[in-house]
């Protein structure tokens, strides 16, 4: 027998940041971002990868340093090392990336 699950669809970030927070710190929390079905419901058999990027406010992008793409852990995705090394205020982007592995069944 095996299960059959919706996949993850989007997602859902839990996370309190801090007031003010020194450049290259990891961020404290840490974040996490919960991975949903396409009708709002947790995917914790999904171990789909998960990336954390940042915006400047009033910019542009810039890399988030530590571990900006992490899989999946029950369906959670946890940024422990994630961190922004630049001065500013920012806002955090985080996108499901493609899964690593599918399988295909047939005969």
């Amino acid at each position: 027998t095996f299960l059959v699950a919706y996949p993850a669809a989007n997602l859902s970030v839990a996370w309190a940041p801090p007031t003010v927070m020194p450049a290259g710190v990891p961020l404290t929390g840490p974040p996490q971002a919960a991975l949903l079905d396409a009708f709002g419901a947790p995917t914790t058999l999904s171990s789909r990868r998960v990336k954390v990027s940042a915006v400047r406010v009033g910019g542009n992008a810039t890399g988030v340093f530590g571990t900006p793409a992490v899989a999946a852990v029950a369906g959670v995705a946890t940024f422990r090392d994630a961190a922004v090394t630049t001065v500013g205020d920012y806002t955090l982007l985080f996108n499901l990336e493609p899964p690593v592995a599918r399988f295909a069944g047939g005969p």
